[in-house]
């Protein structure tokens, strides 16, 4: 589910930064509410047992990792809705707001793909949680947020436009804040131990 998520984000950004027409993503919506069920299940099963330790610890992690799956979809039906609102609005968004939006979109893939070799298992998780790869992703959040506001001190952008892509930036922000604490998840709880109040 977290890959077709991460499929759906990749393709809103694309009709972003194109003028293609949009697809419809309402299948993703399918996807989690499956997902959701299914861990419902899941968590029926297990509290008919008597619960290990670890096992009391994880059932919490589950119930929070299907919100943040939940939630990442939401924001994902909504840049889609900016990708329309940027083509009906004609919001033009300069080379640099593009090329600022295709390495966001780059870079939050390799986040994804992170992400799911944790929740594979193959990969070990060693702190700090937060390594170059996410780091990297609020630096360039941070410098499109910056170099859009020298674009507007120039008169290189309209209101509506920059509206919209604040809006997007701001969007990519929240996924990528969900998508990290599944990762914390996949690293303590899935994994049957507490995580730390504070994990960077």
């Amino acid at each position: 589910t977290l890959q077709k998520v991460a499929d759906n984000n990749v393709k809103a950004l694309n009709h972003i930064t194109s003028d293609r027409s949009i697809s419809d993503t309402s299948p993703i919506r399918i996807e989690i509410t499956r997902t959701q069920k299914e861990l419902t299940l899941y968590m029926m099963e297990l509290y008919k047992r008597s619960l290990t330790e670890s096992q009391s610890i994880m059932i919490p992690g589950i119930i929070k990792g299907a919100k943040y799956l939940e939630r990442m979809g939401t924001l994902t039906d909504h840049l889609e809705v900016l990708a329309v609102e940027r083509l009906e609005k004609e919001c033009y968004f300069t080379p640099d707001a593009m090329n600022e939006v295709e390495s966001l979109s780059l870079s939050l893939q390799g986040l994804y793909e992170e992400t799911s070799r944790h929740l594979s298992k193959d990969v070990p998780c060693d702190l700090p949680l937060a390594t170059e790869s996410w780091i990297h992703f609020d630096e360039l959040l941070t410098k499109a947020n910056n170099d859009h506001i020298k674009r507007l001190e120039k008169d290189q952008c309209s209101i509506e436009a920059s509206l919209v892509y604040l809006e997007i930036l701001s969007t990519l922000e929240r996924i990528k804040y969900y998508l990290f604490q599944i990762k914390k998840l996949a690293c303590y709880e899935f994994q049957g131990s507490s995580s730390p109040l504070e994990i960077l």
